[in-house]
């Protein structure tokens, strides 16, 4: 009877904790988890203030203080990586802070401010940057402190990204460019400061799968990108989406970054991290819920640039509307929601493509095209005698 009882409360038990992590998992897919993303931090009057990636000191002050003043929970790019992977939640309000390139302003504004907040954030370092004004000895001061977590972000920062372009880069050259960049980065950060290099964020915020498996290979276990959107518990690590803050953006704006959420679609074409050869292709997302003309703005941006768009509210289906070819190279595509209101953006799914150029023009792909072309002349031949022996015969 005993063991009967046990075996029946043991049952229970199990319900009960299958019943809360189930809970959990639930409430971890909705949660929306923002990853802000800064460059520099120098005053208005020096020669970074014509860029608005440059967040003056008084701006990233305020916006710290506001983050400080209603409880927002900073987190370490680790944890939210491993809450990821293991599908748990997270505090309610949480956000990660990071920091892209690496230019002197970070240890000397970023670190004291972040410092005073007990604020931790996880600097991408591009290691060409690391000259006289902000050196190896400057970043292990802020390795060492336990504020900054320092990454990488490439050895160069190429003008072209990480994406190969089929059009004028040979395989053999763009493989070298690749493990250059990110195995050799990973490597110098590794030996100058002895810390393990596990995350890379993307430059521009380029990437495509092949992009992606590399990184892989080389070690990294997670990846993050520059093109807005959200972020749940849900998401893959290796597109994991982060929040621009710009010079330009005042508190309230700020606030409004906090408090995206995310726009569920269960399709998006071209497809995330893919290329296409079209010059002009079918960009469109399948959202799941109908969305409220009443009460919603759409906006449908292709690069930043609000476009015409087609709605059909059956289908779900939202299809930008271009007439022009697409230049070669990496495009951001971006819809939002905008309450009609208050004029702020509540929700909100980005994601990148490449436009690629027809391989044929290189040597190689010369070289390609004529072996297909003539083994279907060949095969066109062989058919031709076949037939005439067949048709003989008969």
């Amino acid at each position: 009877m005993i063991k009967y009882i046990t075996l029946f409360l043991i049952s229970l038990f199990s319900l009960s904790l299958y019943n809360n992590l189930h809970a959990n998992n639930l409430h971890a897919d909705f949660q929306t988890i923002p990853i802000l993303a800064y460059h520099s931090f120098s005053e208005p009057d020096t020669s970074q203030r014509k860029l608005r990636i440059n967040v003056p000191p008084k701006k990233f002050l305020e916006q710290l203080q506001y983050l400080a003043d209603n409880n927002y929970k900073v987190l370490p790019l680790e944890k939210f990586v491993e809450a990821l992977n293991k599908k748990l939640p997270l505090p309610q309000k949480s956000v990660v802070i990071t920091i892209d390139d690496g230019v002197e302003s970070v240890y000397s504004v970023a670190f004291p401010y972040l410092n005073k907040f007990n604020f931790c954030a996880t600097l991408f370092l591009t290691t060409n940057f690391v000259n006289k004004s902000f050196t190896w000895e400057m970043l292990n001061e802020l390795q060492n402190s336990g504020v900054i977590d320092i990454q990488g972000h490439t050895k160069t920062h190429h003008y072209c990204s990480l994406v190969r372009d089929l059009k004028t880069e040979r395989k053999t050259s763009y493989l070298k460019r690749l493990e250059m960049e990110l195995l050799e980065s990973k490597n110098i950060i590794e030996e100058k400061l002895n810390n393990k290099v596990k995350y890379l964020a993307y430059p521009y915020g380029k990437y495509d799968q092949f992009v992606i498996e590399k990184a892989k290979k080389y070690g990294y276990k997670a990846l993050l990108t520059f093109h807005g959107g959200t972020n749940t518990l849900s998401s893959s690590p290796f597109n994991i989406n982060r929040q621009a803050v710009y010079g330009d953006f005042d508190l309230k704006k700020f606030i409004s970054l906090l408090n995206i959420g995310h726009l569920k679609s269960y399709y998006l074409n071209p497809p995330l991290a893919t290329y296409t050869f079209y010059k002009k292709p079918k960009i469109f997302a399948m959202i799941e819920e109908p969305i409220n003309l009443n009460l919603y703005q759409i906006l449908f941006k292709l690069d930043n640039k609000i476009l015409p768009y087609n709605y059909d509210q059956k289908s779900g289906k939202l299809s930008l509307v271009f007439d022009k070819p697409l230049i070669q190279g990496g495009h951001f595509i971006k819809i939002q929601l905008v309450n009609k209101n208050t004029c702020i953006v509540e929700k909100e799914v980005g994601w990148v493509f490449t436009r690629q150029g027809i391989p044929f023009t290189t040597i190689k792909g010369i070289k390609l095209f004529l072996k297909i072309f003539l083994s279907l002349m060949l095969f066109g031949v062989l058919v031709i005698i076949t037939y005439k022996i067949r048709r003989k015969n008969a």
